[in-house]
């Protein structure tokens, strides 16, 4: 007997087959029970994902389903990747079979998000998961087609935000944070800015991860897989023995949708509008490099970034940091 839940992303059926189970995710509820019918009545595989599932007359949208089931939904960010693959779902190529996808058909899909005005960095990651998802079905579905992106120039990223935040704001901020109703809001904004940790990384972090005999952050769960090592400055040590000797449950003791709200309520009340919670990580990252004179080696081993390139797009010198290694 199968079972039908609602889950984020989507309708699961859940059955046994041959006494183990089974689980498929569906955009609706009636595809769910569809398929867990035609399952027990031995009309459709139970299993996603074979070589012979998968075939050129399928089109883009039904294959989907089947590459976020058996590749994106395991990875990180998998919430993220449903969204754009939602996205290719509803665009002109979702109801197309795989066979008669063209270059010319992805260079259209570019170009109209383009025009209706997306940011070429936004437009590249959505080409980046359709080109990611032929690849796969090429090489492990092993579907006989060429791959209609590899000749498809993706539109350029975006400049790197070049805004830091003055100590004047600074100071407004933190200032505000302290009076206002969201407990910890204060404490999250000078981790923030001492540690370059990513909000998510902020939010998980539990007290087993602080050392603080050696002053170090110990990041075993990052965005890109790679555990890593982060320095505690004088400034972010004093601020987390106070949080401890208050008695909070972790460091950051608040959930995304708290700090979510509590930052556009707090950005808007100091009148920086444009300011990003994500900036934060740009100003301590700016800070680390000249705390480190320059070197992008041992950013990359705070920031946690892959590549020295993506490291120093992080790196802002202020003019007065700038004309400081005029002295040394």
């Amino acid at each position: 007997m199968a079972s039908i839940r609602m889950k984020p992303t989507g309708f699961e059926a859940r059955i046994y087959n041959r006494g183990k189970p089974v689980s498929r995710t569906f955009k609706t509820e009636l595809e769910a029970q569809h398929w867990a019918l035609s399952v027990e009545l031995g009309r459709a595989p139970a299993e996603v994902g074979s070589i012979h599932e998968v075939t050129l007359d399928w089109t883009l949208s039904k294959a989907l389903d089947i590459y976020y089931e058996v590749r994106v939904s395991q990875q990180k960010g998998a919430k993220k990747a449903l969204y754009r693959l939602r996205e290719l779902q509803s665009s002109d190529l979702g109801t197309m079979p795989l066979v008669a996808i063209r270059p010319f058909h992805v260079r259209a899909l570019r170009n109209r998000e383009l025009l209706r005005g997306c940011k070429g960095a936004t437009v590249a990651r959505k080409l980046s998961i359709l080109s990611a998802f032929f690849s796969f079905a090429i090489e492990e579905w092993e579907l006989a087609m060429d791959h209609p992106c590899q000749p498809v120039k993706f539109p350029a990223a975006s400049p790197a935000r070049i805004l830091r935040l003055s100590l004047d704001d600074e100071s407004r901020l933190l200032s505000l944070a302290r009076g206002s109703r969201t407990m910890g809001l204060a404490s999250a904004i000078i981790l923030a800015i001492e540690t370059g940790l990513r909000r998510s990384e902020l939010l998980s972090l539990s007290w087993d991860q602080v050392d603080f005999d050696r002053r170090i952050l110990g990041i075993h769960d990052s965005k890109n897989g790679h555990g890593r090592y982060v320095p505690l400055t004088q400034r972010a040590l004093d601020e987390l023995i106070m949080l401890r000797g208050q008695g909070a449950d972790k460091p950051c003791p608040l959930s995304t949708s708290a700090l979510e709200t509590a930052w556009k309520r707090l950005k808007k009340t100091a009148c920086l509008p444009t300011l990003r919670f994500h900036d934060l990580r740009r100003e301590a990252l700016s800070r680390w490099a000249h705390r480190l004179k320059g070197d992008i080696f041992k950013l990359s081993m705070i920031s946690g970034h892959r590549t020295l390139q993506m490291a120093q797009r992080y790196v802002v010198p202020s003019q007065s940091e700038l004309l400081s290694f005029l002295d040394a």
